[in-house]
C-alpha cells in the first residue's frame, strides 16, 4: 500500500514535468 503510494505520487510529479516540458516544445517550434 505505501509503495503504491508512493509510485502514485512520483507518477504525479513525473505527469506535471512531462507537461511543463511539452508546453517548453511547442513554445519553442511556436516561438
Amino acid at each position: 500500500m505505501i509503495r503504491n503510494g508512493r509510485f502514485v505520487m512520483e507518477a504525479k510529479e513525473y505527469g506535471n514535468v512531462g507537461k511543463k516540458a511539452i508546453w517548453f516544445v511547442k513554445s519553442l517550434l511556436c516561438g
